[in-house]
């Protein structure tokens, strides 16, 4: 065990002390004395910005499919793909802090059709596109 001093104990349930291990995107979890067990819940990361919506700095947690504020009181959830594009980095940072990003190329309607947009944070918390030849847009 030498090298895991600054390593989370846990008390793994049934089986004694844990350390908690961050391994190529997964939490590894290795039994002190025992066993080594791979979990089947992936390790995300944390957005660190600052909501463009409530303006709370504790910034976004990510799952697979989205990012969440913080915030308990925040509704604002972003999706990393959103029409079938996946939305980069940078342009998810964008969206958090402006509340606008765009436009963007590359989006797929449900019928196949190619479309740019740009996207917005509305007065609702909810994501919408904006198209630049018309003042309506489309909450996803």
């Amino acid at each position: 065990m030498q090298g895991n001093e600054n390593l989370p104990l846990i008390l793994h349930p049934g089986s004694g002390l844990a350390l908690v291990k961050p391994q190529g995107g997964r939490i590894v979890t290795e039994m002190v004395g025992g066993a080594l067990a791979l979990s089947t819940k992936k390790a995300h990361s944390e957005l660190k910005v600052v909501c463009g919506f409530c303006g709370s700095p504790e910034g976004y947690k990510r799952t697979e499919e989205f990012y969440d504020c913080k915030n308990s009181k925040c509704k604002v959830r972003v999706f990393t793909t959103m029409a079938r594009r996946a939305l980069s980095g940078d342009e998810i940072r964008t969206l958090i802090e402006k509340r606008f990003v765009g436009p963007l190329n590359g989006f797929h309607s449900k019928n196949g059709k190619d479309f740019s947009a740009a996207l917005m944070i509305k007065d609702d918390s909810k994501v919408a596109f904006v198209f630049e030849d018309s003042d309506l847009d489309q909450s996803l």
